[in-house]
């Protein structure tokens, strides 16, 4: 994979390299994809963490991209207009926040394959 489009400084550690891997394969230089391939990687990515988050909060009625809705909500206090309106780089950003890779570590648990 190409490095030449992330720094050192985004925030996000070595220590969690299932997080990196899924929001750097979405950008992979090395292998352009289709515009369909990369909003199915984007889908099913903002999916799988979200039913990770979901789990990991305990929201019962939430799975997919609605838990990650609910806990921007209930972790910024911004309307669900405001959440809607962001753009995946802006979502890529605030999801990097310590509290979701301690989801993707409890869904890994969770949901290995043994």
């Amino acid at each position: 994979m190409s490095d030449d489009h992330r720094d050192d400084d985004d925030g996000m550690e070595e220590s969690d390299p299932f997080l990196f891997g899924l929001f750097e394969h979405l950008f992979d230089d090395d292998y352009p994809l289709s515009e369909e391939v990369i909003q199915f990687r984007k889908d099913f990515t903002v999916k799988q963490l979200g039913d990770y988050l979901a789990e990991y909060k305990h929201y019962d009625l939430y799975a997919g991209e609605d838990a990650i809705h609910k806990w921007i909500m209930d972790k910024y206090s911004w309307l669900p207009q405001q959440i809607k309106e962001l753009s995946w780089s802006e979502l890529d950003f605030i999801l990097r926040d310590n509290e979701i890779n301690e989801a993707i570590q409890l869904g890994h648990k969770n949901y290995r394959s043994e």
